[in-house]
């Protein structure tokens, strides 16, 4: 029995030749897997930060030093330029989770 994880977390942070996608498709035994960004976890300026992707595509951010400790909602990932660095801050970790199909 193949099993297909429910979340994947891709470290970005070492080899900055890898692109955080918006969806991984992954053969797993035989099926195709599709996995969906769901966060990211930022670093930079000796402080972690982290957006969550919602499931209607909006781009939530997270930096405990600013905004009251609240998340704040940057709206759609479309119109984000630059995923992988946010605020200074390049991607460290990247989260997927599976697709139900």
């Amino acid at each position: 029995m193949v099993y297909s994880p429910p979340v994947l977390v891709v470290d970005v942070s070492i080899n900055r030749s890898v692109e955080v996608n918006r969806c991984l498709r992954l053969r797993i035994g035989n099926d195709t897997c599709i996995y969906n960004l769901a966060g990211i976890v930022y670093f930079g300026r000796a402080h972690f930060t982290a957006a969550i992707i919602a499931p209607n595509n909006h781009f939530w951010y997270y930096d405990g030093l600013l905004n009251d400790g609240l998340m704040a909602d940057h709206g759609s990932c479309d119109i984000i330029e630059n995923i992988e660095k946010v605020n200074g801050r390049l991607a460290c970790a990247a989260f997927y989770t599976l697709e139900h199909q």
